[in-house]
């Protein structure tokens, strides 16, 4: 936001989304996934961000630094991407669905796992 001011930029409808598609992906973002083969070079590329941002924690002995990778980081997620990033936002998305989904099931449905313990005798 600060940045936004100091630059004198508006706040473009683009912007707000680019947020929004952020946070969908970041909430998703899980360290031990690997992107699959098919993952086309936009999508490396949000991913390491992603990962990056992900990595630089704000506490520790780094916490300046990586608090200034996150905001760079995020500030290219906001403005610098291009439209094959902005196109590759939904279908990382996609791709990072179905692992959560599953990681969620597994975690909270030990009946999926155990059956033969919850069966009825």
């Amino acid at each position: 936001m600060f940045y936004t001011i100091r630059e004198h930029r508006e706040i473009t409808k683009q912007q707000v989304d680019n947020f929004r598609q952020f946070v969908k992906l970041y909430s998703k973002f899980k360290n031990d996934f690997n992107l699959p083969n098919s993952a086309n070079e936009a999508e490396k590329n949000l991913y390491e961000l992603l990962k990056k941002y992900k990595l630089a924690s704000s506490e520790g002995l780094k916490k300046h630094t990586n608090r200034m990778i996150r905001f760079n980081v995020l500030k290219s997620f906001l403005y610098g991407l291009d439209v094959a990033q902005i196109a590759a936002r939904k279908t990382l998305l996609a791709k990072m669905q179905p692992l959560t989904t599953l990681i969620m099931t597994l975690r909270h449905c030990p009946k999926i796992l155990f059956p033969q313990f919850y069966e009825k005798h």
